[in-house]
């Protein structure tokens, strides 16, 4: 179950892949293979984090192709997985509040599937509320672009 948040980005994308394709995109994220659609993105997060003291984005993974509760991949920290179907995972960059990424597979009535991600933030106080206020117009298009990217990239693994 999904911690309940303050403030809170769910978008859903029909996806043209069935869902094991999909999944293994999601399971595969980060590390070497980078952020489809966001890598970018990501990497200047990771050097503002560094700034203000934190770890960066750095590009790790214990395992490529296999997740489990409390491994890295890179500034998120997995905090629950359920194979095939949901993945969470936690924020380690520095913030004044807990950020979460949850992405979710679905099956689609025609055989392709369906992905949802929710990005949620639970402000420490007046000082979180605000930074998200300050950071939601870039988180958005940050996350829009990694959906798409995550879509694209399980399609063309199912070509």
């Amino acid at each position: 179950m999904t911690p309940p948040a303050a403030f809170e980005d769910r978008r859903t994308r029909v996806v043209a892949a069935p869902p094991a394709e999909l999944w293994e995109v999601v399971a595969g994220l980060g590390g070497d293979r980078g952020w489809p659609g966001a890598s970018l993105a990501w990497s200047v997060r990771g050097a503002l984090d560094r700034l203000a003291g934190g770890s960066g984005h750095p590009r790790r993974r214990r395992d490529p192709d296999r997740l489990a509760p409390g491994d890295p991949v890179d500034s998120w920290q997995v905090e629950q997985v359920e194979p095939g179907r949901r993945l969470l995972l936690r924020s380690r960059m520095e913030l004044p509040g807990t950020a979460r990424l949850e992405l979710v597979v679905e099956a689609a009535p025609d055989g392709g599937s369906r992905l949802v991600q929710r990005v949620s933030f639970v402000p420490d106080g007046r000082r979180g509320a605000a930074y998200w206020r300050a950071v939601a117009p870039l988180c958005r298009l940050v996350f829009g672009r990694q959906l798409a990217g995550i879509a694209r990239a399980a399609e063309r693994r199912a070509v």
